[in-house]
């Protein structure tokens, strides 16, 4: 750094005190004035300067305080939508969680259907089979000569209620009724050749009770069967007009009184007390006790053209349902009635001798029970596999469709 000549600074100084000299009053009392007027011209300035800075700071107040007041209101707004939005988020869960529940106790029930299913899909499972297999045993027992035997036989071939579909063609029957001396015979012969012995006897129609000499065949069936089950299988209708002889035949001869309950304006507990008044056994067939009784339909093939193995192998009456008629045994009901069919409707499904046995040609019981676990001729007629069940009960309109 380079240093100034003295007469330089010697020149400068000269000059500041100059202007000194110019700036300053030249007496003590001026300078105090001068002084003075500085003092107050200072305080005149921070007095604007002050009114200047409260004006600026109530600016500042005034435009915080409405920042604030729109901040308060921004925030209240915000506060507001808060509430709503936890409002609906609440109500939103609320939604979510009883949907949720809502799942769980579908999801719950699907389980616990589904388990309901499997176990009633085991159910079936084990009902087919044990079906099948009781099928089977059936079947076996058809093809199996019975040991003892059971056998019914229609006192009336017609009825006083006529039942649509009837097996035994009763609707469409002319009236016909059971020779008293052929029946005697006939039971005489069986009660010879099975020496007296039979597990069930089922006298039936039609209605049987329609036979005027009723009484008779009961004596009848008990002489020649002393210790079997012998049962009148009826609708009941005329129980309350049957004499003191009837209800004396009965109990002497311990005969069964076996009725249908069928829809129909009957009071039914009022022939319970009838028997129970005579001391005659009173019991409903099947379970028509507490469930009014239904149809079945045993449709035919007019024109003879079913496997007749097959039909006898499918059939639940077959050899079971066996049929005493003018000394002839079948293994079922329906081809020792089926004339009833051919001659209303004018048709021809043949009747043959080979569909029973007679008993009067048969060496043996044995020789009998045999024969009725075989299929007959007659069996190409039947369509047992189509057979329906449970059907509602009406009476018979005589149509032909009912029986095929």
């Amino acid at each position: 750094m380079l240093t100034p000549p003295v007469s330089d600074i010697s020149t400068k100084r000269n000059g500041i005190k100059a202007w000194l000299k110019r700036k300053l009053p030249s007496s003590s009392v001026a300078m105090e004035q001068k002084l003075q007027y500085l003092l107050e011209n200072i305080q005149k300035q921070f007095d604007l300067l002050g009114e200047q800075q409260l004006k600026r700071e109530d600016r500042i107040l005034s435009e915080s305080n409405e920042q604030n007041e729109i901040l308060k209101k921004y925030m209240q707004q915000l506060a507001a939508r808060l509430d709503n939005l936890e409002k609906r988020q609440n109500s939103e869960l609320a939604v979510l969680k009883a949907e949720l529940e809502s799942l769980d106790n579908i999801l719950a029930n699907n389980q616990l259907s589904v388990m309901q299913k499997i176990e009633q899909n085991e159910k079936n499972i084990l009902r087919v089979v044990h079906r099948r297999s009781d099928r089977l045993e059936e079947i076996d027992n058809r093809h199996t000569p019975r040991t003892d035997i059971s056998f019914e036989v229609a006192l009336a071939e017609h009825c006083n209620l006529r039942c649509a579909g009837c097996d035994h063609f009763s609707p469409i029957a002319e009236p016909e009724f059971v020779d008293i001396e052929e029946f005697e015979r006939d039971f005489s012969r069986l009660s010879e050749l099975f020496v007296g012995k039979a597990q069930e006897i089922h006298l039936l129609g039609g209605e049987p009770l329609l036979h005027p000499k009723i009484a008779l065949f009961l004596v009848i069936a008990r002489k020649n069967f002393p210790q079997a089950v012998i049962d009148i299988t009826t609708n009941g209708l005329l129980l309350k007009q049957m004499n003191e002889e009837f209800w004396t035949s009965c109990r002497e001869n311990k005969i069964v009184i076996r009725p249908t309950k069928y829809p129909v304006n009957l009071d039914y507990d009022a022939l319970e007390e009838l028997a129970a008044a005579h001391n005659v056994e009173y019991r409903y067939i099947g379970d028509t006790h507490d469930t009014i009784k239904t149809l079945n339909k045993y449709p035919l093939d007019i024109n003879g053209l079913q496997d007749a193995r097959r039909s006898f192998r499918l059939c639940h009456r077959a050899n079971k349902c066996i049929y005493l008629q003018h000394g002839r045994l079948y293994t079922c009901t329906v081809a020792p009635t089926i004339r009833h069919l051919n001659q209303h409707f004018g048709l021809s499904l043949s009747e043959d001798l080979a569909d029973s046995i007679d008993i009067y040609a048969a060496k043996s019981a044995q020789e009998i029970l045999e024969f009725l676990a075989k299929p007959i001729p007659f069996c190409k007629y039947c369509m047992p596999e189509k057979s329906q069940s449970g059907l509602a009960w009406r009476q018979s309109e005589g149509k032909l469709s009912e029986w095929i």
